[in-house]
């Protein structure tokens, strides 16, 4: 048995390194839960743990594997974020609610802090973000949306406006709390 072999749960037999390469979030959780004398349950509860040795190098191989992923994984986006704003700019004028005519990019949950932060792009390649959305975007289609600017920021040589109240806009009427959206005829 590899000293890093997963001895539990659905991944059992395999070690950290395959796990990681298939669910990264399986490792970075059992790096977060165990170190702490107890780790939280995918039910929610709180179990007791008392690593010995053996288990206290898996954990400290766990995190290991967790701070890398988790370093490729800025790195990567920084990329992207850079690739994908090469020219952008500001747009719009803060606090003041208006029509943007974008594309939906990519969405992207940082775990850490609890939120999702949705990318557009409007029709010259300007960056707009928004942390949340009363519609589900679909990548790489293009919509009407009307929000407020609130924030211009550059970030990793990337300028953006960050938005806020963001609604669908389809013949010029808003609308907001349904399931299915009809996107905007923007090319």
């Amino acid at each position: 048995m590899n000293r890093f072999e997963v001895t539990f749960g659905k991944y059992k037999g395999q070690t950290l390194e395959e796990i990681s390469k298939n669910n990264i979030g399986y490792v970075m959780w059992f790096a977060d839960n165990y170190q702490q004398g107890t780790y939280v349950g995918y039910d929610g509860k709180h179990y007791p743990c008392k690593p010995n040795e053996a288990q206290k190098e898996m954990i400290s191989e766990a995190k290991r594997i967790s701070e890398k992923a988790k370093q490729e994984r800025k790195e990567k986006y920084i990329q992207e974020a850079q690739d994908l704003g090469a020219n952008s700019d500001f747009v719009g004028s803060l606090n003041k609610r208006q029509d943007f005519k974008l594309k939906f990019i990519r969405k992207q949950y940082f775990a850490s802090y609890d939120y999702t932060l949705f990318t557009f792009l409007d029709i010259v390649g300007n960056v707009i973000t928004a942390y949340s959305l009363n519609f589900v975007p679909q990548e790489n289609e293009s919509y009407t949306i009307r929000a407020t600017p609130k924030k211009h920021k550059e970030y990793n040589g990337v300028k953006s406006t960050h938005v806020n109240r963001a609604s669908i806009v389809v013949n010029s009427e808003v609308i907001a709390g349904e399931i299915n959206y009809s996107k905007s005829e923007v090319a």
